[in-house]
């Protein structure tokens, strides 16, 4: 498969991964109409064209809290990415510091703050994420020179989970969801060595 479009990124992983996995990923709650609006809602945005305008000084450079970034973005987190182990430990933070952009880690990572930071495991409790952060932030990658991070994120999008009709269906959640991920992760050879 080439892959050349968002919805080919989808469709590859959509082949890759367990449907459970690929369901919650792909899907949001309830009957998704607020998933369903906010893809209208992107589709919709359109690039103007502004084209014979001087080009010779251009940068994308900006600043976010303060600290300075190459580009507009932000290396956000994806939640639940058990999709591909060394995707959140090393490929994500090692990008954002190649093209110095900031990088956040989920809280549902599949990897800790400090296997991401450091490559050393630590199985510490949610009580302790904070501290871990402060303890784990001197050795993140941060742009452009493996400085020290400068900043924390934490969100609150979600204090009550939603329900996601999909996940039942698929095994992530419901009556029998474990068996039914076992199956599926069986059937899914490359990922369930890859992850497991």
């Amino acid at each position: 498969m080439i892959v050349s479009s968002a919805s080919d990124y989808r469709e590859a992983a959509r082949r890759k991964l367990p449907r459970f996995l690929f369901d919650y990923i792909d899907g949001g709650a309830n009957e998704e109409e607020t998933l369903n609006a906010n893809r209208a809602d992107l589709r919709s945005i359109v690039l103007r064209q502004r084209v014979l305008k001087n080009v010779s000084e251009l940068s994308l450079a900006t600043e976010w809290f303060g600290q300075p970034s190459a580009f507009p973005i932000i290396l956000g987190p994806g939640g639940c990415l058990a999709c591909w182990a060394a995707a959140e430990k090393f490929k994500p933070p090692r990008l954002a510091a190649k093209k110095g952009i900031p990088f956040i880690l989920s809280t549902v990572s599949i990897c800790s703050i400090e296997e991401v930071a450091s490559q050393a495991r630590d199985q510490s409790g949610f009580s302790s994420m904070c501290s871990r952060i402060a303890a784990s932030c001197g050795m993140c990658w941060n742009a452009p020179s493996r400085q020290a991070c400068k900043i924390s994120s934490l969100r609150s999008t979600c204090p009550v989970p939603g329900s996601r009709y999909r996940d039942a269906r698929s095994g992530m959640s419901g009556p029998f969801a474990h068996q039914k991920r076992l199956l599926q992760a069986v059937m899914k050879p490359a990922w369930a060595f890859d992850v497991g």
